[in-house]
């Protein structure tokens, strides 16, 4: 019967040690799950104003030719004349 109670606390520390990898590795693929969504959702916003300044340089590559061909209506427009 001693011998059963000498095996218990290395039984109990072992099990301790193992639910506690367990866990952390639980915790570890959460992590790495998170922040891979983290990073994805950054790209995705970076994407978004990339796609906006590429429409707003668009438009300004339309006002500057616009403006490149009529400079004398610029002038008078702008009260330069």
């Amino acid at each position: 019967m001693h011998q059963h109670f000498s095996i218990l606390p290395a039984f109990c520390t072992h099990v301790s040690v193992a639910s506690l990898q367990h866990l952390a590795s639980v915790e570890e693929r959460k992590i790495k799950s998170l922040v891979a969504l983290l990073v994805e959702t950054q790209m995705k916003k970076l994407e978004i104003k990339l796609r906006h300044f590429e429409e707003l340089e668009a438009i300004m590559d339309k006002e500057r030719e616009a403006v490149s061909c009529c400079p004398l209506f610029v002038a008078k427009y702008c009260n330069l004349l």
